[in-house]
């Protein structure tokens, strides 16, 4: 006899259902070649469509969900094969039970997996686009779909616009001290965009005001999201050296007394675990290359005492929370938790130490700090530039020591350069302020300003040697060729200047992709001038060398 059990499709369970009956001896076999046609029509169009609706979502859609997109396309060619083998059944001359049996096989393997997979996937792809709030973008395809068939769509439409004015009037009744920091801005955007998803109830069969609706939305949910960040901000600061403890601590503390629901402490548990877990895995990769620093070897024994203190903490903690938080026992654990977090920065120190005197090299691909020594990047292989100190150069600029002029125009990394990659390093990492990081962002536009004032310079000399009577050939190429470089110098100048705009959007948009991105089209601008210096600086002493010559033969002439 099959044994099955029931999937969480109910498509699924009623052809395996009827296939079991069929086995059985029951007349079902009309039936069950009916709902296994319709289910294979199904699936084999949605393995065609998917792909097209992903390529529609944007040409980043399918790269930054490669990983759950592709999972969603294997699970569904594995529950199609399942369809497939149970089709046999109807396609051999005569009928065999095994068809069936296998195919019902696969798809109780698989049914559960692609159904979870069809979840997360239906969510990224509902959430995805140009907004950073999901549930926009959700509004924005939804509205969309709606203006292409209005009968279709409209019920979900109202469906939707219920549940985020529902969502949002749950923010306003939560029993928050209205004296606490952000309150005033959330509310006041929570606020606003219930009134706009009103509007939008009233107003979504009037296709011209959707963009305007959604625009206004963004920047509710934006006022939102600050004043949020605000009560985060404020909440990382307390007894511990460390903010993702305090951020549990004082969850931990407003649940006992009663503003938010103790659910809130388990999340942020979470939330917890997820941070130092994080951040526990960096270090042991770390810790699985050699070792030169004594420091970091005698203190490594500490360090893992203090990592198996810190895990027993947080067991306790969360069963403490899942007895029913009692306050007593809990605050004695935020004790223990405050004294561990504070010997673990004693003990990181040590490492930092270390580090600091190694010095550091930041990688211009994903902007890693890594070690002097290294030649690639520590964190996604990117080989590093070479670093010239000031003392070895006064120039932006240098050529590396790795050959001639084709293949050794690499630019090195001079400390021009590394002061304005420390700085976005520093500005992520909270080191430094806004004003400081935007001080650097000035000095580096002034390295600009002087090179173009050199370029004028060397415009300036060409322009005078065009006025040379009667050059030969050969000077002229050169002159033209000079002309040249001097046009891809500025277009250098251009891209470095655009890097730096990007970095300065950081401080309007807190994204690590700004700092990234400016950094990479710092150093494309960069090794742009660098190689236009060195071309350059041949070129004009060819020139020189030509012009010697011609004079020197115009002398010797009779």
């Amino acid at each position: 006899m099959l044994e099955t059990k029931a999937t969480p499709s109910e498509a699924t369970n009623e052809i395996i259902g009827l296939a079991t009956q069929l086995l059985e001896g029951e007349d079902v076999a009309q039936e069950l070649d009916e709902k296994l046609s319709a289910q294979l029509a199904l699936v084999e169009s949605e393995l065609e469509m998917v792909p097209v609706r992903a390529k529609e979502r944007g040409d980043n859609f399918i790269e930054e969900n490669s990983v759950v997109y592709e999972a969603l396309l294997d699970q569904m060619h594995l529950y199609h094969e399942g369809l497939v083998e149970m089709a046999g059944f109807f396609d051999a001359e005569e009928p065999d039970g095994s068809f069936l049996e296998a195919g019902v096989d696969r798809l109780l393997a698989v049914t559960g997996d692609l159904v979870e997979v069809q979840t997360v996937y239906g969510q990224v792809f509902a959430t995805h686009g140009q907004s950073r709030f999901p549930s926009v973008n959700t509004l924005t395809h939804l509205l969309s779909e709606y203006r292409k068939n209005p009968e279709g769509v409209e019920e979900e439409v109202k469906v939707v616009l219920g549940i985020m004015e529902t969502e949002l009037k749950k923010t306003l009744d939560a029993d928050v001290g209205p004296d606490e920091p952000g309150v005033e801005d959330a509310e006041a955007g929570a606020k606003k965009a219930i009134s706009i998803l009103q509007q939008l109830r009233r107003d979504y069969k009037d296709f011209s005001t959707h963009e305007e609706h959604i625009k206004a939305l963004g920047e509710a949910f934006f006022d939102m999201e600050s004043g949020d960040e605000e009560m985060r901000l404020a909440m990382m600061e307390g007894p511990s050296v460390m903010p993702a403890a305090n951020l549990l601590i004082n969850t931990a503390r407003r649940a006992m007394d009663g503003k938010i629901p103790k659910d809130a402490v388990g999340a942020a548990l979470d939330s917890y675990v997820e941070h130092v877990t994080d951040n526990w895995d960096v270090i042991e990769g770390q810790l699985e290359k050699p070792i030169d620093s004594a420091a970091i070897q005698d203190e490594l024994p500490n360090t893992m005492d203090l990592v198996d203190r810190h895990d027993e903490l947080v067991e306790r903690m969360r069963e403490i929370y899942e007895d029913g938080l009692e306050r007593e026992r809990f605050e004695e654990a935020i004790d223990e938790l405050i004294e561990v977090v504070k010997e673990f920065k004693q003990s990181a120190q040590v490492y930092i130490d270390a580090a600091d005197r190694i010095g550091k090299i930041v990688c211009v691909s994903c902007g890693r700090g890594n070690p002097r020594a290294n030649n690639v990047c520590e964190a996604c292989g990117t080989a590093l530039p070479s670093i010239v100190s000031d003392e070895q150069s006064d120039s932006t600029f240098e050529l590396s020591e790795r050959g001639g002029l084709e293949t050794g125009t690499e630019m090195v990394m001079t400390t021009n350069i590394e002061k304005i990659f420390k700085a976005c390093e520093d500005i992520a990492a909270g080191e430094i302020d806004a004003p400081t990081f935007e001080s650097v962002l000035q000095w580096a536009d002034s390295l600009l300003m002087q090179m173009e004032k050199g370029i004028s310079q060397r415009e300036a000399k060409l322009a005078a040697l065009h006025q040379a009577e009667e050059p030969t050939p050969e000077i002229e190429e050169e002159k033209n060729a000079l002309a040249e470089v001097l046009a891809f110098f500025e277009e250098g100048i251009d891209e470095w200047r655009a890097g730096l705009q990007e970095m300065a959007r950081y401080l309007d948009e807190p994204e690590q992709r700004h700092l990234k991105s400016g950094m990479k089209r710092v150093w494309e601008g960069a090794s742009a001038i660098h190689r236009c210096k060195v071309i350059g600086d041949a070129a004009e002493e060819r020139l020189a060398q030509m012009e010697e010559q011609e004079a020197e033969e115009a002398a010797e002439a009779p």
